[in-house]
């Protein structure tokens, strides 16, 4: 894996592997980017597709940790949603976990230490269209979660949504990629999150290693969603 490299411009912190990124850092802090399309735009993130020489990428701006008090203080202590997706992703692609969606570049502006203002870029990619989900389909998601979890990784959020279908296969979106060090919770929260989100059951499946992990995301996940719910489309 290459090293990290770190670059100051005006009050922003600028993280990159290849220093051809560099300099899109320095046009998006001066806005001087052309932006395709707003696919996000709420209180909690801002995602785009952004034109740069010629190229397309996915921006995004995870506001949610600047917006709330109590994440924000965090971020006194941690590197923050950019940079460690930065950092966590490309970690796993070296590792050969190629189904992400890889990150390019991470821009971080702090203030008394915290967190007020970040983005993060990644490869853009043409999505493919699904009507419904077909079983095999969502079994061969799961596969992938495996190969993820193996690793003692999890998701967070890992739902249809941030399951994209392209022309060079399935790819995964919108992770920190994470590590988790005890038990299997977080894999089995994880599986229970797909589960739902296209069967809309918790626990059926038969991936589940039924152990205190499983009940215990189990537990969590129901107060959480508040129950099963049904879903159509599945072939």
């Amino acid at each position: 894996m290459e090293k990290l490299l770190e670059d100051k411009y005006k009050e922003y912190n600028l993280f990159f592997y290849n220093e051809n990124f560099k300099k899109l850092g320095e046009n998006i802090i001066d806005n001087n980017i052309e932006i395709i399309e707003e696919i996000k735009v709420t209180d909690r993130n801002y995602v785009a597709k952004i034109k740069y020489n010629g190229n397309y990428y996915i921006l995004k701006s995870p506001r949610n940790e600047h917006i709330k008090i109590q994440r924000k203080i965090m971020t006194l202590f941690k590197k923050g949603e950019a940079l460690s997706t930065l950092v966590n992703t490309n970690r796993l692609i070296g590792e050969g976990l190629d189904f992400f969606a890889a990150p390019y570049l991470a821009v971080v502006r702090r203030k008394c230490g915290m967190i007020v203002e970040s983005y993060f870029v990644t490869e853009y990619f043409q999505e493919k269209k699904r009507k419904g989900y077909r079983r095999e389909e969502i079994e061969e998601w799961i596969k992938l979660g495996k190969r993820l979890h193996n690793k003692k990784v999890y998701h967070g959020d890992f739902n249809p949504a941030n399951i994209i279908n392209t022309d060079n296969g399935v790819k995964l979106i919108d992770s920190q990629c994470k590590h988790y060090y005890f038990g299997e919770y977080r894999s089995n929260y994880d599986k229970l999150t797909l589960e739902y989100s296209t069967y809309g059951t918790l626990g059926r499946e038969n991936w589940y290693k039924r152990d205190i992990w499983y009940k215990l995301a189990r537990y969590i996940k129901s107060i959480r969603n508040g129950g099963e719910k049904n879903v159509q489309g599945i072939k």
